[in-house]
């Protein structure tokens, strides 16, 4: 059983402003299937990337300060959900958003506003960045620092539109030269300190 630590979290103040209907929705939906089909325990899916390297492990408050070091504003709430976590080369992720953007189309994983949205594409690529990293020769200690981010869309970004009062969630990795974002609904990553929509950021959960 893992233990919660939190960050400046007030449980009432982030979700009493959280609607779901309000989550923003994408200006360009990916169109290269019709429906989501999602087969359970079925996915089609080819070897995720192998990993050159993974970093040592390190405290969570080690991640806080280089979180804020990169632009993170500081009114956000961060989410720990362990104690240690480790870092992956920028390259990897960049070979990941390949693997990632097959995996949706090999699975015709498509936004549907009804059941498979924002929150459900950086659930799921959480998920499997974070397993990734069995597919390291070493034994880890940590677990990939991969987290979701819950961000106020002031500005376009990656084919998502700005809309006053809108709520969309994305992933945020921890790399080898700092904190990247990525779109989960189209692999497009930009550096934390270049995110038109840092400012926007309201949580960061682990």
């Amino acid at each position: 059983m893992y233990e919660f630590h939190w960050k400046n979290y007030v449980t009432s103040d982030l979700l009493k402003k959280y609607c779901a209907s309000d989550e923003v929705k994408p200006i360009i939906i990916r169109d290269s299937n019709v429906d989501l089909e999602l087969n359970i325990g079925s996915l089609k899916s080819s070897p995720q990337p192998k990993h050159a390297f993974v970093s040592d492990s390190f405290e969570s408050d080690k991640l806080e300060d280089l979180l804020f070091l990169f632009g993170l504003p500081k009114t956000a709430t961060i989410l720990f959900r362990d104690e240690k976590y480790s870092f992956v080369t920028l390259e990897y992720l960049d070979r990941y958003s390949k693997w990632w953007v097959e995996f949706l189309d090999k699975n015709k994983l498509k936004f549907n506003e009804n059941y498979f949205d924002c929150d459900n594409y950086s659930d799921l690529f959480m998920v499997l960045f974070t397993l990734s990293s069995k597919r390291y020769e070493f034994p880890q200690k940590s677990q990939i620092a991969c987290g979701t981010l819950i961000v106020e869309t002031q500005e376009t970004f990656a084919g998502i539109p700005a809309q006053t009062n809108s709520w969309h969630s994305l992933n945020i990795i921890w790399t080898d030269v700092g904190w990247f974002v990525i779109e989960p609904q189209n692999g497009v990553y930009i550096s934390l300190g270049s995110y038109p929509n840092k400012k926007g950021i309201k949580a960061v959960i682990f």
